[in-house]
């Protein structure tokens, strides 16, 4: 108040004194001064024009269109010819205007993130921006009044801090805002509040998006007869061209004309000279070349340009490469708001103003299709490409297939008048834009261009990571594998290594005095799983769910005959197994060895999923020993040999094809040799470690017996019924030639597993054959190789000898997955990885669809993520042997789950449930070997357990 300010006055006149007054006034008066010469905040105007061509603007050169006020604002001021956006849909190139962030950033990076969102964001759970650190809510803040108008499709505007314009009763119209001449509410905005607040103006008017309907006046502007007729556009297309660029040509006019009344508008107003106006367009469009979310310069390039009169130099066009990220800050910089951490753009005042160079070399970006799946939760399931772009260079590489009805939801790739731009996943352009301006002519297969091609994937993926890009699944594998050729991509190998009854006792898994080398150095390149399961400790059915995808859901998958009882079930299947699958899709699939199950060869079982069945010289199911010649082998025992009956083990001086393995190693090599120059799916089936414990000498000279470890708990666990949950070693006992009381003794014992350490180790010598070929043929770059064990398999573990239990020591087994190109290779996962996921996740790493209704889900994810949690749980199933031949005995049926800390397991008296006899529950924390069963003192936990045993897990 004046009284206020006079008391203020007189006090300080009586501190000072007479000869402080002047010196006093002088200071009053330069404050006055100051506040009267502070400088205003500019208005800021960003005009985003709509799916607009990005050559149809006469400021870049173009004389055939009518753009004259688009044309006058740029020429006040600094054009940049090439601004890349971060997406080229509507939506997400806005909402990184918005927030100043990627797409994967923020979170926006489709224009429909629900599934069942056909259009419509009003719909429930439709994924939003996060409008806390929005570009309005900023300017608000710094005392901006801030108008949206137009195209706007995150959910409330005032939220997002727009204090004018759409609301959320009118967002849903926001397409008439030009169309109907609503632009006059805009106007009453500069008119109350011109010369008071600086003003925020988002102008997006969803146009020349389509419907192309301009008034007639401007069509009139455009002869059909004289508009151009580019050379990439076919004879039978040139009418509809003209037709189609002349609507686009009036609809550009239109969106001129309409930018030019609201600068007529701010100059009335006296507000021209302190605004800064920024015009861009939110992603292309074009007539004869792909362009709208495509990765072509057309749908994700576009001139932009700054003008504030006297502010920034008038009449330059700059080379520099700038991205749609750089006006969050630059705006925010001439608003004097402090530019958020998060930003990812560059401020570019300083390089406007003073006219220095960016010294940006290159820009990247991600593409996605219309539509997200997932709930839009992943960008990195849903993102198909990946670029770079120099000045001179533009490389693609594409993550997914982009193929099928492209006009159709998710993709709506925009070729109009254009052959569709359809890429599988893997492929790779290289164009040179100096002399290719519209990507037309592929350089990726010039073996000139190899060495500057692997430099850009490199760089596309760092920096895909750099900004917080998760892991990109393996859909995009093929193209990791298969880039690497000569002749550009090529489809992906697949080599599927089975061995039978092996445990995890490998180098490779921590147990440093077995001697696998080969194995080893397969998983230094490798993802090892720790926590692997198949659903039965059965060679027969976990094989059967290998193969076919599918859970145990009767009696007949528990035992080692499903492919025989499922025959008719088979081949009623379109599909009958991932090997089928991969037949389907062009690859040769040829198979030797165990790879089904015993007795039956691999092309009864499966008679449709192979192009080959290489057969054996050598029976492997005999019951006797392999080497007749060599049967009087000393053994440990000197009683006579029961007939029929062979002894458990055998060390021969014979190389290795004296064992049948050696000749699976053979046909291997051999088949691989006849594939090479061709897609295939190898299928190699050793059977060592099983029964007998056979090898040739060398690999038993592997090992001093006397180090080899003690079984680390030799006892059956406390708290069970062990003639349910165990068995007598009824296979060691029943098939071969064990003396009585001989498991018993410490130094037979020790022969045992002495015997299968050996049979592990040759083995592991005919894998590592394989894997040589491999490498010679120079295949491995371009091939997939999984080593899966089809069980484990009790040594003398819980007081048993052999697989047949639902123990941990029966379920577990090696997986090993190899991918060439996956991230951190040679580490290992817990993730709990059952074996019916192993075909949903070929399928995936190969891109092929699976049928429905598999049992598994795909972990394609933890084969690029080794910290990927995976399933939070793996099922197995198990029906004592000694029940399965006696109709009179049905027996006990047991469901178990293994979860990060327990194994649980539910004993019913029916297959699928009903009394409940028998509950186990052990702590892996606490007890690993699971020797103590500790059901009866966790009956809350039992309950959790009994809750997560009800559903399997399911895609």
């Amino acid at each position: 108040s004046n009284t206020g300010n006079e008391t203020m006055n007189t006090s300080l006149v009586s501190r000072v004194g007479v000869r402080g007054i002047g010196i006093l006034t002088c200071c009053l008066a330069m404050t006055v001064f100051a506040e009267e010469q502070s400088p205003r905040k500019p208005n800021i105007v960003l005009i985003i024009s709509d799916d607009h061509d990005n050559e149809h603007l006469g400021f870049m050169g173009n004389k055939g269109v009518r753009t004259p006020n688009i044309d006058l604002l740029a020429n006040a001021g600094t054009v940049f010819e090439t601004c890349h956006l971060t997406a080229t849909r509507c939506r997400p190139s806005l909402a990184s205007l918005l927030s100043g962030r990627l797409p994967h950033q923020n979170g926006i990076y489709a224009n429909y993130h629900k599934s069942n969102n056909q259009g419509n964001l009003d719909i429930e759970g439709e994924k939003m921006l996060d409008p806390h650190q929005s570009l309005p809510n900023l300017l608000k803040q710094a005392g901006y009044v801030t108008y949206a108008s137009g195209k706007y499709w995150e959910s409330d505007p005032e939220a997002m801090g727009f204090t004018h314009g759409l609301t959320k009763e009118t967002l849903r119209n926001f397409r008439d805002f030009v169309r109907i001449d609503k632009q006059k509410d805009l106007f009453s905005f500069v008119d109350e509040h011109a010369g008071k607040k600086p003003m925020f103006i988002w102008w997006a008017p969803l146009m020349p998006h389509t419907p192309h309907n301009p008034p007639e006046r401007f069509l009139k502007l455009f002869d059909p007869r004289t508009i151009p007729i580019p050379e990439y556009i076919s004879s039978g297309d040139r009418d509809e061209f003209i037709r189609k660029e002349r609507l686009s040509l009036a609809m550009e006019a239109w969106t001129d004309e309409e930018i030019g009344k609201l600068r007529a508008k701010l100059k009335a107003k006296e507000e021209d000279e302190n605004t800064l106006y920024v015009f861009l367009i939110d992603n292309g469009w074009s007539n004869g070349l792909p362009a709208k979310g495509s990765v072509f310069e057309k749908g994700v390039s576009t001139p932009a340009f700054f003008t504030w009169p006297g502010h920034i130099p008038n009449g330059l066009h700059r080379k520099d490469l700038i991205s749609s990220l750089d006006i969050y800050p630059t705006l925010l910089n001439y608003a004097g708001v402090k530019i958020p951490d998060t930003a990812s753009g560059l401020d570019l005042r300083e390089h406007l103003e003073e006219k220095t160079p960016l010294k940006r070399e290159k820009l990247f970006g991600a593409i996605y299709p219309t539509a997200a799946t997932h709930e839009g939760e992943f960008p990195e399931r849903d993102v198909y490409a990946l670029y770079l772009r120099t000045e001179k260079w533009k490389y693609v590489y594409y993550t997914r297939d982009v193929q099928g009805e492209v006009s159709q939801r998710p993709w709506k790739l925009h070729h109009i008048l254009a052959d569709a731009p359809l890429r599988n996943r893997g492929d790779q352009n290289l164009y040179n834009l100096e002399k290719d301006q519209f990507e037309r002519h592929d350089l990726s297969e010039l073996q000139e261009h190899r060495k500057l091609i692997e430099g850009f994937k490199k760089e596309v993926f760092a920096w895909w990571r750099n900004t917080g890009g998760n892991t990109i699944p393996f859909s995009d594998l093929a193209a990791k594998v298969g880039g690497s050729g000569s002749g550009g991509f090529q489809r992906p190998n697949l080599l599927f290594i089975a061995v039978d009854d092996l445990r995890p006792q490998l180098g490779c898994y921590g147990e440093t005095w077995m001697k696998t080398p080969n194995i080893d150095r397969l998983a230094s390149r490798s993802r090892v799983f720790n926590r692997h399961y198949v659903q039965v400790a059965t060679c027969g059915a976990s094989r059967h769910a290998l193969l076919t995808g599918l859970r145990p859901i009767g009696e007949l998958d528990y035992g080692n005959r499903p492919f025989i009882e499922h025959r008719a079930e088979l081949a009623a299947r379109t599909t009958e197994s991932f090997p089928h699958l991969f037949k389907q899709n062009g690859y040769k699939t040829v198979v030797v060895g165990k790879v089904s199950h015993v007795g039956h060869d691999s092309g009864a079982d499966l008679p449709r999923s192979w192009s080959q069945v290489i057969p054996l010289k050598r029976r492997w199911g005999d019951r006797h020993n392999f080497i007749n010649a060599y049967a009087q082998i000393e053994q440990p025992a000197k009683t006579p040999k029961p007939r029929n009956k062979g002894y458990p083990f055998e060390a021969a001086p014979v190389d290795d094809k004296g064992y049948p393995d050696g000749w699976v190693a053979e046909h291997a090599v051999n088949a691989l040799r006849k594939l090479k120059d061709q897609p295939f799916f190898l299928a190699v089936g050793f059977m060592k470690p099983h029964l007998p414990f056979n090898a040739p000498q060398k690999y038993w000279d592997l090992y001093d017996p006397e180090t080899i470890p003690d079984i680390p708990y030799p006892n059956v666990p406390d708290g069970i019924n062990p003639g349910m949950s165990l068995h007598p070693s009824f296979e060691l006992m029943g098939q071969y030639d064990v003396p009585e009381g001989a498991l018993d003794d410490p130094e037979y014992i020790r022969k045992l597993r002495h015997a299968y350490c050996a049979a592990v180790s040759y083995t592991d010598a005919q894998v590592g054959k394989v894997l040589d070929e491999l490498d010679r043929l120079k295949l491995s770059e371009n091939t997939i190789v999984v080593l899966w064990g089809d069980h484990g398999w009790h040594l003398g573990d819980l007081g048993t000898w052999g697989k047949h239990t639902a123990f941990e020591h029966a379920l577990r087994s090696p997986l090993i997955v190899r991918a060439p190109g996956m991230e951190e290779p040679g580490a290992s996962s817990d993730a709990l990885i059952e074996t019916v996921d192993i075909y949903p996740t070929l399928a995936e790493l190969f891109g092929l669809t699976t049928p429905a209704g598999l049992g598994g889900n795909s972990f394609a994810e933890v084969l690029n993520n080794s910290d990927a949690k995976g399933p939070e749980a793996a099922f197995g199933y198990h029906r004592p042997w000694a029940y399965k031949n006696n109709p009179y005995k049905p027996g006990p049926w047991a469901k178990t789950i293994r979860t990060d800390r327990y194994r649980f397991t539910r004993w019913t008296t029916e297959v699928g449930g009903s009394e409940v006899v028998q509950l186990e529950l052990y702590d892996h924390k606490k007890d690993p070997q699971e020797s103590r069963n500790i059901a009866n003192s966790r009956p809350q936990l039992v309950r959790s357990m009994l809750s997560k045993l009800t559903n399997e897990r399911a895609p």
